[in-house]
């Protein structure tokens, strides 16, 4: 048993893709393609599953491992790209604050709006950003740029790096998201990437979980066609 196994692993490793075909539960099929990370390590894989009245394990991977590859491929692209930058705002462009200003009278708290584009400006920026880079990337005058870094410094968000020219946010900005984070349940993480999967496949989508030896559905989108 075990020697067989380990023969459909070696088959599988040389093909680039494994099936399926009922041996985990009886009455349905899968295929499935690794992702590799930039070092060549695996770090998960993508599997579609039907069950037999619908497809033969042949029949699902003639249907499903081109678009299976198709993302395991842009997966891997991703993972192997550098971490995006934050993005300056081209010459001429101005603290988009003061529209809002204008339309919305004292209503409207200008600072805390260029404060959160400083913070948001350090959180897209790996390895910090100087004064000068965080009023090119948020449109905003050094003066007010500096402003904001300083009180988000003061406040615990945010500290000098390095020599102290850069600044980069600190861990506690964490505290900003997980009051509401740690009240979502994994459903309603789920449902949003299930949708766009779906929109996408054109087919029904679900996120199931192991409970001991059985399978648990947590959440489900469903097509609308038969």
């Amino acid at each position: 048993m075990e020697s067989a196994f380990r023969q459909r692993v070696a088959d599988a490793r040389d093909a680039g893709w494994a099936a399926d075909d009922q041996l985990i539960e009886p009455g349905l099929v899968a295929v499935a393609v690794p992702v590799h990370a930039a070092d060549g390590s695996t770090v998960c894989a993508l599997s579609v599953v039907s069950h037999t009245s619908r497809h033969s394990a042949r029949s699902l991977a003639e249907h499903a491992l081109p678009r299976l590859r198709e993302y395991a491929a842009r997966m891997e692209a991703a993972l192997a790209s550098p971490s995006p930058t934050a993005t300056p705002h081209a010459p001429g462009d101005t603290d988009t604050s003061r529209a809002a200003k204008a339309e919305l009278g004292p209503e409207f708290l200008q600072s805390l709006t260029r404060g959160l584009a400083v913070l948001t400006a350090l959180g897209s920026a790996p390895g910090g950003l100087t004064l000068s880079g965080a009023a090119e990337a948020t449109g905003l005058a050094r003066a007010t740029a500096r402003r904001a870094l300083l009180s988000l410094q003061q406040l615990g968000y945010a500290a000098p790096a390095g020599e102290g020219r850069r600044f980069t946010l600190l861990p506690t900005v964490l505290e900003l998201g997980y009051a509401r984070l740690s009240r979502l349940t994994f459903a309603e993480i789920a449902q949003p990437h299930l949708a766009r999967l779906v929109e996408q496949v054109r087919d029904s989508a679900s996120v199931a979980v192991l409970a001991d030896d059985d399978i648990m559905y947590v959440a489900r989108v469903h097509t609308v066609r038969t």
